[in-house]
């Protein structure tokens, strides 16, 4: 069901006497603001006559480009000062992020006085431009226009109480639905155009939007054709059961596959995929992967299960392969692989390892904070470089530096708060963790003896054009990390710098070969050739 079935048309009417519009996550100042003079330019166009009254047209625009704001015109009704008429469009500042290549909206409304004070808009018609497309991918531009119409207002009527102690805000008188007599009474809708009418005379019901807006490009083609390739029934849907949201679903169960690749001077080459399942009415998760690595010539198995009650949940992965010695909180395998296929230092360093880990965790909703208690076997060896291939120069990759081989047992409690907007590249983090572990021969018969605390706040705080889809936002980073014992080198922790160009939010831009010293010699070494040495 569309959503447009379930709601009435008013939900998705703006109101531009607001103080602040939103338009598309922008958030527009509007023309009535108690501070539209700072931000607006107003200059007369014109008067009229409207019932013996004279009316203002105004011409409005923003003072600056960078502003969050509209352009347009008004019409102002003269003694009382009210807006009968706006014709707006968000000015410049209105962009977006590839893969928009165009976002046009136009807002055309009017408004009536219901008593008093109250102007409140009656009529609406808002135009829509939209065009998606990147490099060998692009879909059809969209165009359409909204038109309302509202009635009826009541303004200050007393409601009962038994009305605030209903949860949902909308609801569907469904007998009125089903008898079908909104045309049927003159006054209640907008009447159709010449254009609508003919259109709706001669709709093809076969024209689905799949069909009309399908993408176009070489990107496009490869996807519908690898599409096109799964097995289907004879009413063209998949044999093995429906797809949605691009997981096949079968009975209770879900099942979803991508693949793994990137490239590095250990791995070399590394190809694989991994496979998920989930079950919603036994809340269980089965993630798989498998991959190849072309270097040293192994395979690498991963594999995860969980199982939940509510917010309550255990699980218990295995991972038997080659991975990075430390972890990154901004990075991933695959977006490094791009410094090191350009002849430049491979970001990570890494570890040949084999791991059990099995443990128990709770979720609190609010706020967003997870609590996990785990059980861990893991063992540890060095492993070679293999290769120092890149695609644009010769270049001689640092040695991958050994590691303190032997097997780490250890009991590891962490907490951690993540309120995630989407991919840190884009949005930043907002992130606090903690962790503790903990080892030691007599208990656990590890051949490691320590007690390891990390910590990390990472929170993005809006500064410019907060107004804007994507503002300007100030990234700030805090890692710290204390051990006791013998603290082998697979478990240092490092700080992030950028990315050899690309600078993600939190990530420190020092120059590479930079030394910094801490407390009680700590040293911190960014750049080659050892560009992660332990904070």
């Amino acid at each position: 069901m569309d959503i447009q079935d379930s709601f009435p048309a008013a939900v998705f009417v703006e109101n531009l006497y607001d103080d602040n519009v939103e338009v598309a996550g922008h958030r527009l100042m509007g023309v009535t603001h108690p501070e539209a003079l700072d931000t607006y330019d107003f200059a007369l166009a014109g008067r009229r006559r409207m019932d013996n009254r004279t009316v203002y047209d105004i011409d409005v625009r923003s003072r600056s480009p960078r502003s969050s704001a509209f352009t347009g015109r008004l019409a102002v009704l003269d003694e009382v000062y009210a807006m009968l008429e706006a014709d707006l469009r968000p000015n410049a500042s209105f962009i977006f992020p590839p893969p928009l290549r165009l976002f046009k909206v136009r807002y055309r409304q009017q408004f009536r006085n219901f008593g008093g004070r109250y102007w409140l808009p009656v009529g609406n018609r808002a135009n829509l431009e939209l065009d998606i497309g990147i490099v060998g991918f692009r879909i059809p531009s969209i165009r359409g226009e909204q038109v309302s119409r509202l009635s009826n207002y009541d303004v200050n009527l007393d409601l009962p109480d038994s009305l605030y102690q209903i949860k949902t805000q909308t609801t569907v008188d469904s007998a009125s639905v089903r008898a079908d007599t909104l045309f049927a009474s003159s006054g209640l809708a907008i009447s159709l155009e010449p254009e609508e009418e003919k259109a709706y005379a001669t709709i093809d019901e076969t024209q689905t939007l799949e069909k009309v807006f399908k993408p176009e490009g070489f990107l496009a083609r490869l996807l519908i054709r690898g599409n096109n390739g799964d097995a289907k029934g004879d009413d063209g849907s998949p044999r093995d059961g429906k797809k949605k949201n691009g997981k096949r679903r079968t009975g209770p169960f879900s099942f979803g596959a991508k693949p793994k690749l990137w490239f590095n001077r250990v791995d070399a080459t590394r190809i694989g995929g991994q496979v998920t399942s989930k079950s919603m009415p036994y809340h269980l998760n089965l993630n798989a992967g498998l991959g190849y690595s072309a270097g040293p010539g192994s395979w690498n198995r991963t594999a995860t299960l969980r199982k939940g009650w509510g917010r309550l949940a255990t699980h218990l992965s295995h991972f038997d392969g080659i991975e990075p010695r430390y972890h990154s909180d901004l990075y991933s395998q695959f977006s490094a692989s791009s410094v090191t296929l350009a002849g430049k230092d491979d970001y990570f360093d890494y570890i040949d390892t084999r791991r059990w880990r099995g443990g128990i965790g709770f979720d609190a909703r609010r706020p967003d904070t997870t609590l996990r208690l785990e059980l861990n076997a893991e063992r540890h060896r060095s492993i070679a470089k293999t290769t120092d291939y890149s695609l644009v120069r010769t270049f001689t990759q640092r040695a991958n530096p050994t590691v303190d081989a032997g097997d780490l047992r250890s009991v590891i409690f962490s907490l951690s708060h993540v309120h995630e907007d989407g991919p840190p590249s884009l949005f930043g983090q907002r992130k606090v963790a903690i962790q503790v572990e903990h080892t030691s021969p007599s208990v656990f018969s590890s051949d490691f003896d320590f007690t390891r605390i990390h910590f990390l706040a990472a929170w993005k705080f809006p500064t410019f054009y907060s107004r804007r889809l994507i503002p300007n936002v100030l990234d700030l980073r805090i890692i710290a990390s204390a051990s006791r014992g013998h603290l082998p080198r697979q478990r240092f922790s490092i700080l992030d710098i950028s990315l050899d160009g690309w600078n993600n939010p939190g990530g420190t831009p020092i120059p590479r070969n930079t030394s910094l010293r801490g407390r009680k010699g700590t040293r911190i070494h960014l750049g080659a050739p050892f560009p992660h040495t332990p904070l």
